[in-house]
């Protein structure tokens, strides 16, 4: 069972009262679900902005070093 609804000392009885029972129990389930997945997927958003920057600065260092080496073969 996912979730509980206290110790058991009050439940529904009418049919109507189980299915609003079973509707809350489940709603919050996948309130928290979908909460948990929005952390998630902001912190994983950060992660992979970090990793394009470091891979934009790599290409760039990439390039000057390319350049050194050009300019050094010119120079000899």
């Amino acid at each position: 069972m996912i979730t509980t609804v206290g110790y058991g000392d009050v439940v529904p009885v009418t049919t109507a009262g189980k299915v609003i029972g079973i509707l809350l129990m489940y709603s919050g389930t996948v309130l928290f679900i979908a909460f948990v997945g929005f952390l998630v997927s902001f912190w994983t958003e950060e992660i992979v902005e970090e990793e394009k920057l470091q891979k934009l600065i790599l290409q760039r260092l990439n390039d000057i070093h390319h350049r050194l080496e050009a300019l050094e073969k010119r120079q000899r």
